[in-house]
């Protein structure tokens, strides 16, 4: 047995990725490659990481350090993004991708500081949306349609607005 460390094809997710510097146990005889386990779990997570570079999704590491940048816990994150519990482990440790959508979402937070703040579940105790809300109800107060509307006026009132 020689151990190798070179590319090597490795297949995730139904896709196939390149691993430039795959380290592996190659025999000798015979040439068949074997991993053992600390191997093969490092190939993974390569292979993970090319997976998330395919899909364009940032990766643990980068979440990680937003929300260490921001001294957010994975639960006050986990809370701003609206997800269920452990998700933000799961994509900081590797087990579990992040959707398209959060990962775009995630994004527009790390080039937004001011709505990091204001969505910071210790300094804000309402839903995110209520302080917006409450800026333009009142706005909409002298608008407030008949309590019949037919459906041509609903939409010349939501066109005026």
């Amino acid at each position: 047995m020689t151990s190798v460390t070179g590319p090597f094809e490795a297949t995730f997710r139904e896709g196939d990725y390149a691993i430039a510097d795959a380290e592996y146990q190659k025999c000798d005889s015979c040439g068949r490659v074997y991993f053992t386990k600390e191997q093969l779990d490092c190939l993974q997570k390569k292979a993970a990481a090319a997976a998330r570079a395919a899909q364009g999704l940032l990766t643990p590491q980068e979440i990680k350090a937003f929300r260490c940048q921001y001294e957010l816990t994975q639960t006050d994150l986990e809370s701003m993004l609206g997800v269920s519990a452990k998700s933000v482990v799961r994509w900081e440790k590797g087990t579990v991708f992040q959707n398209a959508a959060l990962d775009k979402f995630l994004r527009v937070l790390i080039d937004n500081p001011d709505l990091v703040e204001e969505l910071r579940p210790s300094r804000s105790k309402e839903h995110p949306v209520a302080k917006p809300a409450r800026k333009v109800l009142p706005a909409l107060e002298h608008e407030r349609p008949p309590a019949k509307v037919t459906l041509g006026e609903r939409r010349e009132l939501a066109a005026a607005a």
